[in-house]
């Protein structure tokens, strides 16, 4: 299960970078931000 969350999550990364031009980020910043989000919330996401 965990590993189909990180598909997912990556997947999702790489279509925001890929949808919307003017996104300021990496690609890593978002997974990186989503790890840091995970862990505050008591890696309940």
């Amino acid at each position: 299960m965990g590993e189909l969350r990180e598909a997912i999550i990556i997947r999702l990364a790489i279509w925001l970078k890929a949808a919307t031009k003017d996104f300021p980020f990496t690609i890593n910043d978002f997974l990186y931000n989503i790890r840091q989000i995970r862990c505050c919330l008591g890696g309940r996401v």
